[in-house]
């Protein structure tokens, strides 16, 4: 019976996509450390909430990894131009343009317009791991 029960879980989708991995090595975290301020910029949208004034639903936060100033607004629509403009006006004509862009792997920023947005203003994007938010941990925090 022992011996069915182990054959069915290793079988079971759900084990197999939730099951310990076997020998994975330990690796410690490192964070990500910014060398001067204003130098790395982390960035997420947030969304969607209730409707607010002029039709806004989401919000847009960028934080500074040194010195954890932050910048944030409120948006009606989530198109590239949209946040373009607010990183543009908030980060960019304020403090400089940084050095790197941490951000998420959602749609809106891994696109042909931010990316080119980026390399034109030689911007490193950085995007974190999938499906692990932790990676944007400033900015996630911020939240």
């Amino acid at each position: 019976m022992q011996k069915d029960a182990i054959k069915f879980t290793q079988r079971c989708d759900k084990y197999q996509k939730l099951a310990p991995v076997p020998h994975t090595p330990v690796i410690s975290l490192t964070s990500v450390v910014s060398p001067i301020p204003f130098a790395i910029w982390g960035m997420d949208l947030m969304g969607l909430f209730p409707l607010a004034s002029g039709q806004r639903r989401f919000v847009i936060v960028v934080i500074d990894y040194f010195t954890k100033w932050t910048e944030t607004e409120a948006l009606a629509t989530i198109i590239s131009a949209k946040y373009e403009d607010f990183f543009w006006k908030n980060v960019v004509c304020r403090f400089g343009v940084p050095k790197a862009l941490v951000v998420d792997n959602w749609k809106q920023f891994d696109n042909s317009n931010f990316r080119t947005f980026c390399t034109n203003l030689s911007i490193d994007l950085r995007f974190t791991s999938v499906a692990h938010p932790q990676s944007n941990g400033q900015t996630e925090n911020m939240n």
